[in-house]
């Protein structure tokens, strides 16, 4: 099977998202971000570890050349992640990404569709809290996410797959409960593991604006030992890496103009759609 990412540019899709966010901005007229809750429900008193705030995510291709000089300006308005690892300026990043026989997630992304959830396990190897890891729903309205995440064990993220996903449906973690339901409903497995180095920054004026630049992603197919495999097949081609803004705001004028210094443009680019067509060029697709 051969998969090739070709974003849906067609008229009707176009006019789709148009639709869907001219209704959502008349929804939340007056207020500074789109409210999501109506279409994805959260229980704040119940579940403590929700980010609820919608905000906005663009993203850029940044050139290798480019990344020295932009790191130096960026030190200008911004302040390091503390998940820095020992002073390196970076931190490594790992994801187990969930779908169906269908990939169904995979081709709402290739697709372009503007309503799309996306579930996945995420974890940092190089932590000290490296025996946990975080469970995530990631719900995209266009360019407006929402991501509900609880952290538990490794131990129960492996019983949840390798012993069915009913055990969790009454668990206390609501969180946990429902990732357990949703993929016991849509039929959803493991199917690969991303990881990428990470450079992370918050706004010094405005800290929920935040900046990361992931390097050196790769991928490989998800196996019982996916805590201990290193991914080796490269997502993105040498020398590109990818800049995303995150933020409820608009842009300061400071990151305007450096966007425009460094000539950047953005660009609509998944890391798990980039990994599983990489996989698929490098092997067998099939689950």
């Amino acid at each position: 099977m051969r998969l090739f990412w070709k974003p849906q540019n067609s008229l009707k899709a176009r006019r789709s998202c148009i639709r869907s966010h001219q209704k959502t901005t008349l929804m939340t007229k007056g207020t500074n971000m789109p409210s999501l809750s109506t279409i994805f429900p959260l229980n704040k008193k119940r579940d403590t570890d929700v980010n609820a705030a919608a905000r906005s995510e663009h993203k850029f291709l940044l050139h290798k050349p480019f990344l020295r000089p932009f790191l130096a300006d960026l030190a200008v308005f911004t302040v390091p992640d503390g998940n820095n690892f020992k002073g390196l300026g970076r931190y490594k990043v790992a994801s187990i990404y969930l779908d169906n026989h269908e990939l169904r997630n995979y081709f709402d992304k290739v697709n372009g569709l503007p309503r799309r959830l996306k579930t996945r396990v995420r974890f940092y190897p190089q932590s000290a809290d490296e025996n946990f890891c975080n469970v995530e729903f990631k719900y995209k309205f266009c360019d407006k996410s929402i991501k509900r995440k609880t952290v538990v064990d490794q131990k129960q993220i492996q019983n949840l797959f390798s012993h069915g996903r009913r055990v969790y449906f009454c668990h206390q973690n609501r969180v946990l409960a429902d990732f357990a339901q949703h993929i016991h409903i849509n039929n959803l497995k493991p199917v690969i593991r991303i990881d990428y180095l990470r450079y992370a920054f918050f706004g010094k004026d405005n800290p929920s604006l935040r900046l990361t630049i992931d390097t050196d992603v790769r991928c490989c197919r998800y196996r019982a030992d996916f805590w201990s495999c290193r991914p080796y097949i490269p997502a993105i081609p040498e020398g590109l890496f990818i800049l995303e803004v995150k933020t409820k705001d608009s842009y300061p004028y400071w990151l305007s103009s450096l966007l425009s210094k460094y000539g950047l443009k953005r660009i609509a680019i998944s890391k798990y759609v980039c990994s599983m067509q990489a996989l698929a060029r490098n092997s067998t697709l099939s689950f």
